[in-house]
């Protein structure tokens, strides 16, 4: 209360799963995951961009799903 909205950063906080491979994508039954595809992952996090979120704080859960993120959709961002 009293901020200046325009001093305020939006920001998700969440869980990445992105696998080609529908089998290998982890989801939550209670939690948001940013899960799927390449493309879909990238697309979410477009609509993020859309409402105004300018930062992205990612649990990783493991080295291979790193890679496919840093490879797959980091680059559609850069």
């Amino acid at each position: 209360m009293g901020r200046d909205i325009a001093e305020i950063r939006l920001t998700y906080l969440g869980t990445v799963s992105v696998a080609e491979d529908p089998t290998q994508v982890v989801q939550h039954p209670q939690k948001h995951y940013l899960s799927g595809n390449a493309t879909e992952v990238t697309r979410e996090i477009e609509q993020f961009c859309e409402i105004g979120i300018t930062h992205l704080m990612l649990r990783i859960p493991d080295i291979p799903t790193l890679e496919r993120f840093v490879t797959s959709v980091v680059p559609h961002f850069v």
